[in-house]
């Protein structure tokens, strides 16, 4: 948007216009969102970014529209895998550096970034021609050059402040006349960009100020936009609370050493394995200045994995790591201090060796980002959900941010304090021989909040064991008609950090959950898990409808396989769902309960078929032919001695609107659930035996 602004408007000021444009050309988007604007002192509404990627791309839009974003990209890919062909060629040989460029920049996360409007290849693209430059020239007006591009990777990237001094340590020639053209040149790259953000809100960076995010509709300056108050991230400037972070955080190094190989969002190994190998030899090659510049990366890296630890790799859209990816370029510039180590011609060595297996480790893991979309960058679930991945373990300490947007993956106590996680995204499990193991992971997201309880449901009766590791945590038993609520304590936690992304001590830790029963083929066998705060429901009255947004007043819980509440209702998602339901006293006779419920039906799927179950018991069959709600009566009043009861319905052919080719939605639906009642049982209708 800053770029079609530069372009059309001839300035950096976001306007109605500016949002007009963009939808326009991105009308599937259906609005920006994300943190990319901010307020001056005087009202006025600027972009929240770096502007050199905006003038840099303005020309290319203004000559191929939207697509000229795509071509600057590929440009940036081209001329990084060139300079990559240029320095490896030297170590590996001619024909593996070319397999190992391809395999690189071909296939990974550089080729996915490509369809993406965003800095990111850009950012690289600086990095990587600037210290080119500075470890290669021998005249001033290439120090100058690469003093220049340097300094505009800072003013894009402020962190890697950290990182740069360690590079420039490496630059070879006569010190003193070569660090003053590279510093004169740093500093004219880094001051021209912060120019613009001083005449903008008076900050030197364009992350300072008074920045907001950009959720749901109404966008900025549209009617009903509120205008914010208060910057939300001024404080990760502040010196203590980053002190308190880096140095607090300390104990979590070794966890991020192992998650920065071998991670499933983060690790090189799955996503980066050439780049693993350019690591493994600068590294083993015993080249000081080659060790420098691998220890200006692990700061930069360290830097963001200490600060944030729950989000120290791009943010909740992010194919890889984004920012690795931003500074990988270091450590091809990490092997130029080695070139002089040619190989000895026709024998293979252990690094050429490593480069092949990486190639094929670049087959197998990443082929899926070509043909180049966007759509796995934004949404990157399959993926991360699938094999390979799934060979690689999940970070826990990222899980808030890791981007896998299902919602089995995660679930929120309703104060949203503290998250479960299910690393297989799946809260339902069917009993396998009378058995379920789930491995879960606790996320409390401030540790000075009070936990919440663990929700068991299932619909046998069963023996629990919670095991943190192989440490026993808790042992007991579970019935249908009764959820298990147990407290949560500092036994479920192994780890414990202070977040600079909001100011709060986090913990989390891993535990299983073994669930033993005797299941019969006839009765539906499952169980899920859920964070919930304890409230005390409010007695069920006879004879009003009770929608299903009053359901948690009411005590009544929807488990098994349900999707998420919408204005209407609430869709089954799978085979099986269950509303597990409190009893009043003194139950009179004859009681029933009328559930209103439509069901989904397509083109090519006229009926659903469902059975209702009732404590488990089969009670009886009904088919749905027409669209409209129907009232399905249970009856209930022979269950005088019950505190609760739990009715169950499965869907004999559940379905998904992706399938029927009605929509992108893949959920498997069933029955939509509108409302219930406790009445006195009346006459048979539709929806009874």
């Amino acid at each position: 948007m800053a770029t079609m602004s530069l372009w059309h408007d001839h300035d950096l000021r976001y306007t109605l216009e500016d949002l007009e444009r963009f939808n326009a050309q991105f009308p599937a988007a259906r609005g920006p969102r994300g943190m990319f604007l901010k307020q001056s002192s005087d009202g006025a509404i600027y972009f929240a970014k770096p502007a050199l990627y905006a003038v840099f791309n303005a020309p290319f839009y203004g000559a191929f529209g939207t697509t000229g974003f795509i071509i600057f990209n590929l440009m940036a890919i081209a001329i990084m895998a060139a300079l990559t062909h240029q320095i490896a060629r030297r170590i590996y040989g001619y024909t593996l550096s070319h397999l190992m460029t391809a395999a690189l920049f071909l296939m990974g996360p550089f080729m996915a970034w490509t369809m993406v409007v965003h800095p990111d290849l850009f950012i690289a693209l600086l990095l990587y021609t600037g210290g080119y430059l500075a470890l290669t020239q021998n005249r001033s007006s290439g120090w100058w050059a690469a003093g220049l591009l340097l300094g505009m990777a800072l003013a894009e990237k402020p962190t890697f402040v950290v990182a740069l001094p360690f590079l420039l340590l490496c630059v070879p020639g006569p010190k003193f006349r070569t660090y003053g053209w590279i510093v004169f040149g740093l500093l004219a790259g880094w001051l021209i960009p912060t120019l613009v953000n001083l005449s903008q809100d008076g900050n030197l960076l364009a992350y300072q100020g008074i920045r907001f995010y950009v959720g749901e509709p109404p966008f900025p300056l549209e009617a009903g936009w509120t205008s914010p108050k208060t910057g939300g991230f001024g404080h990760i400037f502040d010196t203590s609370f980053l002190l308190r972070a880096m140095t607090g955080n300390l104990a979590l190094v070794p966890t991020i050493v192992f998650e920065f190989i071998f991670g499933r969002q983060t690790g090189m190994l799955l996503y980066f394995p050439v780049a693993l190998v350019f690591l493994f030899t600068a590294l083993t090659r015993r080249n000081i200045n080659a060790l420098l510049i691998c220890i200006g990366l692990f700061a930069y890296l360290l830097l963001y994995a200490l600060a944030f630890p729950s989000n120290g790799f791009g943010g909740g859209a992010s194919y890889g790591s984004r920012y690795l990816m931003q500074a990988l370029p270091l450590l091809m510039l990490a092997l130029l201090p080695l070139i002089k180590s040619t190989p000895p011609a026709g024998r293979l060595v252990p690094s050429q060796l490593l480069g092949v297996s990486a190639v094929l480790a670049s087959l197998v893991f990443q082929h899926g980002t070509l043909p180049p979309s966007g759509k796995l960058v934004q949404n990157p679930t399959t993926f991360l959900l699938n094999t390979p991945a799934t060979l690689f373990p999940l970070e826990d300490r990222l899980l808030p941010w890791i981007p896998i947007f299902t919602s089995h993956f995660r679930v929120d106590n309703t104060t949203a304090e503290a998250s479960l996680f299910s690393k297989d995204a799946t809260w339902l499990d069917k009993y396998v021989d009378g058995k379920i193991v789930r491995q879960l992971t606790l996320y409390q997201h401030n540790a000075d909040q009070a936990l919440p309880a663990l929700y068991i449901h299932s619909s046998v009766h069963a023996r629990v064991d919670i095991k943190n590791g192989g440490t026993p945590i808790w042992t007991g038993s579970i019935s249908p008609q009764k959820v298990l609520d147990l407290p949560l304590d500092q036994s479920f936690f192994q780890h414990e950090a202070f977040d600079l992304l909001d100011k709060k001590t986090k913990r989390w830790g891993a535990f299983s959950i073994e669930l033993q029963s005797v299941a019969t083929a006839e009765k539906p066998a499952y169980a899920s898990f859920e964070l919930t705060t304890d409230s005390a429901p409010v007695p069920i009255p006879f004879d009003r409808i009770i929608s299903i947004h009053e359901f948690n007043q009411h005590g009544i819980i929807p488990r098994f396989h349900w999707s998420y509440m919408e204005e209407w209702g609430q869709w089954t998602d799978g085979e099986y769902a269950e509303l597990l339901i409190p009893l009043p006293d003194n139950l009179p006779d004859g009681t029933e309960i009328q559930i209103t419920a439509t069901a989904f039906l397509a083109r090519n799927q006229p009926r659903q078929s469902i059975e209702v179950f009732l404590n488990g018991e089969k009670q009886y069959d009904h088919t749905f032919s027409s669209p409209g709600p129907i009232t399905l009566q249970v009856p209930v009043g022979q269950l005088v001695k019950r505190n609760a009861v739990s009715i169950g319905f499965r869907m004999r052919n559940p379905t998904t609107p992706l399938a029927q080719g009605i929509s992108q939605d893949d959920r498997k639906l069933g029955l939509g659930l509108h409302n219930l009642m406790f009445t006195r049982r009346s006459a048979t209708s539709a929806g009874t035996p």
